[in-house]
């Protein structure tokens, strides 16, 4: 489909025309995994036509509290509350944290709090 830009139905015979362009993301080294023969090149190059590359959270600290602040006014909306903002000290904890689980991990308010210790996130 991605080359021929149209396909046959199993058993059908009756060629389709498709208008398809497909999104994916790894959080792996794909040109890693190409060199040790676990990733198609030839399936790398169809779909790497438009790259986009967005470094982990703790790299982007400029980004955590605008988020955070998203993803709390989005929480408490939900719940019929109102939500009054960080708290500066809650901004430095946030801000100091490594997050393992990315944007993932602070969307799903599982990050550091004073209640409990950080959790190891598997992928």
């Amino acid at each position: 489909v991605l080359e021929e830009k149209s396909f046959y139905r199993v058993g059908g015979l009756k060629k389709i025309d498709a208008d398809v362009r497909i999104i994916a993301a790894t959080n792996l080294d794909i040109e890693e995994r190409i060199r040790q023969g676990l990733f198609r090149v030839d399936l790398y190059y169809r779909l790497n036509v438009c790259r986009i590359v967005i470094p982990p959270l703790r790299e982007r600290k400029e980004d955590i509290l605008p988020m955070a602040l998203m993803y709390l006014i989005d929480f408490s909306r939900s719940r019929g509350r109102r939500f009054t903002g960080i708290s500066d000290e809650a901004a430095e904890v946030l801000l100091s944290y490594h997050w393992p689980g990315n944007c993932r991990e602070l969307r799903c308010r599982r990050g550091p709090r004073r209640d409990r210790k950080p959790t190891r996130t598997g992928a």
